[in-house]
């Protein structure tokens, strides 16, 4: 199970729970099962129960759904169907206009020798 699930093995999971909680393991068992007829039954579920490679198990709910979910996303990827519009290379986007608009003003002697120049114009 490290592949990445966010769910545990049954059989890991009933003795890592009698042990942090010290109960016996049949108690651990059976609140299990309830727990999984009564989300069945309720449609109100904490935990799901799923086999993943021969092995059952365990997993919180939100975070089974949040992994189904990741993993039809990462199919749809797969086949390279994107869920939005393609883009069509073919067309140039829009190019934005220049922002200086104002005209260039020519270099005379007066302000090339303000600005520390040489006094003579370009030319």
């Amino acid at each position: 199970m490290d592949d990445g699930h966010c769910g545990l093995p049954a059989e890991e999971l009933i003795p890592l729970t009698q042990q942090l909680l010290k109960v016996p393991t049949e108690l651990v068992e059976t609140v299990l099962s309830l727990e999984l007829q009564k989300d069945a039954e309720l449609q109100k579920d904490a935990v799901i129960a799923d086999d993943l490679e021969g092995r059952r198990c365990v997993f919180l709910a939100g975070l089974y759904r949040a992994e189904r979910e990741i993993a039809e996303k990462l199919k749809v990827l797969d086949i390279g169907k994107p869920p939005r519009p393609s883009i069509d290379n073919g067309i140039d986007p829009p190019r934005p206009k220049a922002r200086n608009t104002r005209p260039s003003i020519p270099l005379t002697t007066r302000t090339t020798r303000c600005c520390g120049g040489t006094g003579s114009t370009p030319g």
